[in-house]
């Protein structure tokens, strides 16, 4: 994402006690994230299961399921 137009930035906060993480990531406009084709996205996803999958020894379940997604707002 750091090579793409209007990338801000990313944060990760973990909380161990529910092993469960909140990834926020910062973007100059909706336009530049929504630029990113989906098949992009769906690519860099399956890259990032596999190696975790490995990693950790899974064999066919993404260890880090995506629970949430949405959008925030400045105020």
């Amino acid at each position: 994402l750091k090579q793409k137009k209007g990338f801000l930035g990313r944060q990760l906060f973990w909380d161990p006690g529910s092993e469960e993480a909140t990834l926020l990531i910062s973007w100059a406009s909706k336009k530049d994230w929504k630029k990113i084709p989906q098949s992009e996205i769906n690519s860099v996803q399956e890259d990032f299961e596999k190696i975790a999958r490995e990693e950790l020894g899974e064999s066919s379940v993404n260890p880090f399921p995506l629970v949430f997604e949405g959008e925030l707002l400045p105020q």
